[in-house]
């Protein structure tokens, strides 16, 4: 993707002389957090040729698994699944947890239209547990739509909010490219705070920064806050990390890949998951910053639903083979698609709250 204006991270983090005053505006309430992770995101589909849509019971377990550790869940879709989006808000609810409630935007006209049909009711009923509204995820990135289209799509959404009884913040989530981008400074100024969503896997940041470089280098857990904080002072908004993991299973990333930094090599495993999830998560409690771990679950759903580009048009049959090249998009989860936790990963101790 060609983007017409771009900075470093490290240009972004010398921008101080703007002097913006960030204050806690649409942070107020969201720590303390009293679980290991702050938030997790949440795609409650199938692996089901039949439907997309979880049973509710499977739901309930799922919700049941969440809180075991985290008290903040995002979801991606609020039309796709009505009744299991009104299921997760209800048990979400009644167990203590907040929810940033994300429309699922594309191509599809009138799928959007039913995504933003939704957010009255549901924050009309729910807007005392939900954090924010997410207006699409990476659209601007994947160019599934245009900056006036999401921006319409936002303006849409910030009106339905406003007739509620509820003041809650409306974002969009993207990636840095886009933000760091010309279309950058116009999306942050519709939005009430930036929603960024960051792989340093997927730009070969290692775990750790290798020796004997001639280069600045961060390991992957800080390089991601670093990020944030460039973009906080660049835009003088608040940056919650909406979207940030680790994969355990798969190819190492990503020699040529676009924004990937040659010669680096990152490498999936349980025990690069471990190290990576509890740096982030120690950096964001020092700086009180909203961060949600990609994913919950291992999302072998996206075998039928959602197959990566190599994957496309093979026959998604499930006892037919699956493409070997996507076992990267699969495995992103603290737990396997199986609801089992991984033996190898490790989550950080819950803080200890004052």
């Amino acid at each position: 993707m060609a983007w017409t204006v771009r900075f470093s991270f490290f240009s972004l983090l010398l921008l101080t002389t703007m002097h913006y005053c960030l204050g806690q505006e649409y942070r107020d309430g969201q720590y303390p957090s009293s679980t290991s992770l702050f938030g997790v995101t949440y795609s409650p589909l199938a692996l089901n040729l039949s439907t997309i849509c979880l049973q509710i019971e499977q739901v309930e377990t799922d919700m049941a698994i969440i809180r075991e550790v985290a008290d903040h869940v995002r979801l991606y879709s609020l039309a796709v699944c009505p009744e299991i989006t009104e299921a997760i808000m209800r048990i979400a609810r009644a167990d203590g947890l907040r929810v940033m409630a994300g429309l699922f935007l594309s191509e599809d006209e009138e799928g959007n239209v039913e995504e933003v049909e939704a957010v009255g009711p549901l924050v009309e009923e729910y807007g005392d547990i939900i954090d924010a509204v997410i207006v699409g995820n990476e659209v601007l990135f994947s160019e599934a739509l245009s900056l006036d289209d999401v921006l319409f799509y936002v303006s849409e959404v910030k009106a339905i909010v406003s007739g509620t009884q509820y003041d809650v913040p409306v974002t969009v989530a993207d990636v840095w490219p886009v933000y760091e981008s010309a279309v950058g400074p116009t999306l942050a100024d519709a939005i009430d705070f930036v929603c960024l969503n960051i792989q340093p896997y997927w730009e070969g940041w290692d775990i750790v920064c290798p020796t004997g470089i001639d280069y600045e280098c961060a390991s992957a857990g800080n390089y991601v806050h670093l990020k944030a904080d460039g973009l906080e002072s660049y835009f003088g908004k608040p940056v919650w990390i909406c979207e940030s993991g680790w994969p355990t299973e798969g190819e190492r990333c990503c020699e040529g890949r676009a924004n990937a930094r040659d010669g680096l090599l990152a490498g999936p495993s349980e025990t690069n998951a471990t190290i990576y999830i509890s740096e982030i998560v120690a950096a964001a409690r020092e700086v009180n910053r909203p961060t949600y771990i990609h994913a919950i679950f291992d999302e072998d759903w996206k075998r039928i639903w959602a197959p990566c580009g190599t994957c496309e048009g093979l026959s998604t049959l499930l006892e037919d083979p699956f493409c070997d090249s996507c076992e990267l998009d699969y495995h992103w989860g603290v737990y396997g698609f199986d609801r089992f936790p991984k033996d190898g990963v490790t989550l950080p101790d819950p803080p200890t709250l004052k």
